[in-house]
């Protein structure tokens, strides 16, 4: 037996945009000894149920399952899309489609947005643990959709009402700080639900900055 435990988009577990080529990566499961993969297969829809599919690699044959670019899809601009694997082992086996997963396409030269940095009063290179930023906000009415959309000169961890946002490390990720400041966005529609107050957090530290 063999299944699909894991599906990255372009490398990122958490993150529910996407821009630029559409990649995938995921972890195969056996219950066997040394099983390699040998086959894979993609296919990418507009409705979880994957009824009408927009986009199909095939059966490739190949062992890679780390970054596989989805050559020929053509998203649209906010569009939403659901993504899944099956693969075929050295075997023969072939495994049950895995869970889809959704992510929302973005392309930067039609969306853009803006925000204020927003600092503590001592320089980062002065503190040994980091500093702790928060604000509380209102939401008026039911959330129909909210994004996170966040960055940092330095590294940080986002919080939602005294929650991780993301259990990933080292945010935003080294980069040449003087010519870009990579960014994170994450769904939190469900994580704003039926309250009207609530509390956006950081822990931000000097980092590679």
């Amino acid at each position: 037996m063999i299944e699909i435990a894991k599906i990255l988009i372009n490398g990122y577990a958490d993150s529910y945009f996407v821009e630029g080529l559409v990649s995938v990566s995921w972890q195969m499961v056996s219950d066997g000894k040394n099983i390699m993969q040998r086959a894979y297969r993609i296919q990418i829809a507009e409705a979880e149920s994957f009824r009408e599919i927009l986009w199909d690699s095939g059966e490739v044959q190949s062992g890679c399952s780390q970054l596989v670019e989805t050559q020929g899809f053509v998203p649209k601009h906010l569009g939403q899309y659901h993504i899944r694997v099956k693969v075929r082992d050295s075997r023969g086996q072939e495994s049950p489609w895995s869970q889809g997963k959704s992510f929302l396409y973005l392309k930067p030269e039609e969306f853009s947005w803006r925000a204020r940095w927003v600092s503590a009063p001592a320089p980062l290179a002065q503190t040994q643990g980091g500093f702790y930023l928060r604000r509380r906000f209102r939401s008026a009415g039911t959330v129909q959709k909210a994004f996170l959309i966040s960055a940092a000169q330095g590294i940080y961890q986002p919080y939602l009402d005294g929650m991780l946002v993301s259990d990933e490390l080292f945010l935003p990720g080294w980069t040449a700080y003087e010519n870009r400041i990579q960014y994170q966005v994450w769904d939190i529609t469900e994580r704003l639900g039926q309250k009207a107050e609530h509390m956006l957090g950081c822990i931000l530290a000097p980092g590679w900055f």
